[in-house]
């Protein structure tokens, strides 16, 4: 009975070892990599936004002097600079940078991480630092194509405190409510002032979010979505580009003198598992 015992108990341990099997770091291949030493942002993999709002909801207007290269890092600098933009008859008085992949690099699967320093920030503070990912703008509307947002921080919670998130956007159609359910990162000691790093591996059965290598979310392929229609969630079928930016709500008037803000980006990783390369 013993020795059946064991047998049984080993069964079960490597029955759970593969049901729970994640890719070591040996699986992994690196595809795409920045670490921002140059002088000046790569422009064969980067695009900076140069004077352009995004929506009607932020306070910022892109310029492509907000976002540059300085001591070994991607500086993204938001600051109260009043800029009249002509397009919108409209001064906005506030600048900030946005850097993406976008026809340059996409992607499909894989992990995706970076090393940031977050803009100072604070209670009811609005600004909006994020690294994300969206698809293929050309082939279908948002949400349709997915966005997944690696990291956000944000003061929108009912107390007003920042916070990091992680999150996921999906709908059937343009503007559909389904659009996503985000994740506050539970760590209530987490030091916003100080570098991390955050990161995604994403397959076609689930995305998993990471904090420093500490998973804390994962949105699984066909799970009911949490928000707005009664539905399913669709992972992304569109190929992904990468975007750093910071943005400023607009929940709140803003304080001018708390202005510069800076974030800081150390580098950029994109893995993809060997033998399954899905970029270009």
């Amino acid at each position: 009975m013993k020795k059946i015992f064991t047998i049984l108990l080993l069964l079960f341990i490597a029955n759970t070892s593969l049901a729970f099997k994640t890719t070591t770091a040996e699986e992994w291949e690196l595809i795409f990599e920045d670490d921002f030493n140059g002088n000046t942002i790569d422009q064969s993999k980067w695009t900076a936004k140069d004077h352009w709002p995004h929506t009607d909801v932020e306070l910022q207007l892109y310029i492509k002097e907000d976002a540059y290269q300085e001591n070994g890092n991607l500086v993204i600098r938001t600051q109260f600079n009043p800029t009249y933009y002509s397009p919108d008859n409209k001064t906005y008085n506030y600048t900030s940078g946005w850097i993406d992949t976008s026809f340059k690099f996409n992607f499909t699967h894989g992990k995706l991480e970076s090393r940031l320093l977050l803009p100072k920030t604070g209670i009811r503070d609005n600004i909006w630092p994020a690294f994300w990912t969206k698809g293929n703008t050309e082939s279908a509307d948002w949400p349709h194509y997915g966005e997944i947002d690696v990291m956000e921080m944000d003061s929108w919670n009912d107390d007003w405190t920042p916070y990091i998130w992680g999150t996921y956007h999906w709908g059937p159609r343009r503007n559909d409510l389904c659009q996503g359910c985000g994740t506050i990162y539970p760590d209530k000691n987490f030091n916003l002032t100080e570098w991390h790093t955050y990161s995604i591996e994403w397959d076609e059965k689930k995305i998993d979010w990471f904090v420093d290598g500490i998973k804390y979310r994962t949105t699984y392929e066909n799970q009911m979505f949490c928000k707005g229609c009664k539905g399913i969630v669709k992972l992304p079928t569109h190929p992904q580009f990468i975007i750093f930016n910071t943005a400023v709500d607009h929940f709140a008037p803003p304080n001018p003198a708390d202005y510069p803000k800076y974030m800081y980006v150390d580098y950029v990783k994109l893995y993809q598992k060997k033998g399954s390369k899905s970029s270009f």
